[in-house]
């Protein structure tokens, strides 16, 4: 299994709005926003959703697409309705120190499968399985046949949190 990344500098508000209404309009289908179609939002009301985006993406393009299809509240005829993001990470916070240090080696190395990270760690896949579920039924990770990956939703608010303890 290959993955490959290009890295970017975060992104700031204009260049999000650009990136997702480019990517939303590929769809054909008309927006909605406080109960208001695109063409009728003031700038200043689009500036503080594209705004939103941005800061909770850390200015990451593709968390702000994935959010942006994350808010998306309900579809009719044509036409979707979004929300404007409010996420509240704060529980991650409480992630202890053993946790982050094995997410961590999920940010270093993009998958694992218990094994791997069992020489990693230098654990037993016993206690490591039992790190890993607990970490997937938190939503952190994910489960792909036999290899484990941080949640893509998840992957830049742990980044970022693994940067304010200075572990990363």
């Amino acid at each position: 299994m290959f993955i490959n990344f290009i890295k970017l500098q975060p992104q700031n508000a204009e260049v999000i709005k650009s990136i997702i209404l480019t990517r939303h309009k590929a769809g054909g289908l008309e927006l909605m926003y406080k109960n208001k179609t695109l063409n009728h939002l003031s700038e200043i009301t689009m500036a503080n959703l594209f705004l939103k985006y941005s800061k909770f993406s850390y200015g990451n393009i593709n968390s702000a697409l994935r959010l942006w299809l994350a808010n998306i509240t309900d579809y009719n005829d044509n036409t979707i309705e979004i929300k404007s993001p409010n996420i509240n990470i704060s529980l991650l916070e409480n992630i202890g120190i053993d946790d982050l240090i094995v997410i961590t080696q999920f940010i270093l190395h993009k998958h694992l499968t218990i094994a791997k990270i069992a020489r990693i760690l230098k654990e037993d896949k016993q206690t490591v399985k039992f790190k890993l579920d607990f970490l997937k039924r938190a939503g952190i990770i994910e489960k792909q046949n036999n290899y484990y990956l941080i949640n893509q939703y998840m992957s830049v608010y742990l980044i970022q949190l693994l940067k304010n303890r200075n572990i990363i």
